[in-house]
């Protein structure tokens, strides 16, 4: 069965007005959502060196890149056990087949200073990782990627 109901908040004093549970039991797994949905988006992770991603700054979906020194970036993806910590930590009922984008974006005008995506252990980039600079309007310097869970501690990021 599907619950409706809501929240308004109103001189401090909380009333419930808006929520909608599903009930997974009953293999509700499709809903309509209508008008516009709007989600808090934190400041960007900022890379401005080869690094690993750590796991929280792909789930807060994000990430800006300029790497200066004209020279490519590699940016390796978290390990698939310390994804696995934060997922479940922030959405316990985590299984298979669960999945979230992130974007990573190019900010450098250089040319030569492309960001290249890298798999690590237990995270395996599925396409093309690599980021373009945005030195010329063709350039396509922009990546969306899905994390999808596999398995316990495993992940497939494809490039979409």
């Amino acid at each position: 069965e599907a619950q409706l109901a809501a929240l308004d908040v109103v001189a401090g004093t909380a009333t419930l007005s808006k929520a909608l549970v599903l009930n997974s039991a009953l293999g509700i797994s499709a809903f309509r959502q209508t008008g516009r949905n709007l989600r808090v988006q934190a400041t960007p992770a900022a890379k401005t060196t080869s690094t690993t991603l750590t796991a929280a700054e792909i789930i807060a979906g994000l990430i800006t890149v300029a790497q200066g020194g004209a020279g490519v970036s590699t940016l390796t993806l978290p390990l698939g056990t310390d994804l696995e910590i934060a997922l479940i930590a922030a959405f316990p009922g985590l299984a298979n087949n669960d999945s979230f984008d992130f974007t990573l974006v190019n900010i450098s005008a250089v040319g030569a200073e492309d960001a290249v995506g890298a798999g690590n252990t237990g995270t395996t980039l599925v396409g093309n990782g690599d980021v373009a600079s945005n030195a010329a309007a063709t350039d396509k310097s922009t990546g969306t990627f899905r994390v999808r869970r596999t398995a316990a501690d495993t992940y497939s990021i494809y490039r979409l």
